[in-house]
């Protein structure tokens, strides 16, 4: 079964969404162990990060629901 061209966007996300928090969490450790941000930003930018990867994935999803 294929899935719908609409839906190829927030697909790829969603398969993305598992390897993007450990690259990120993991990035923003290593960037608190050298000093260059306090623990609040590194948790911060994760955070956002996160945050900004589940909005774009709902929002390709019901914007793009209807074309084809």
């Amino acid at each position: 079964m294929k899935a719908p061209k609409n839906w190829i966007a927030a697909l790829g996300i969603g398969l993305s969404l598992p390897s993007t928090i450990f690259a990120v969490a993991w990035g923003s450790m290593k960037l608190v162990e050298m000093g260059y941000v306090s623990k609040f930003w590194g948790v911060t930018g994760f955070l956002l990060i996160i945050c900004n990867s589940l909005f774009l994935l709902v929002w390709n999803g019901i914007n793009k629901k209807n074309r084809s």
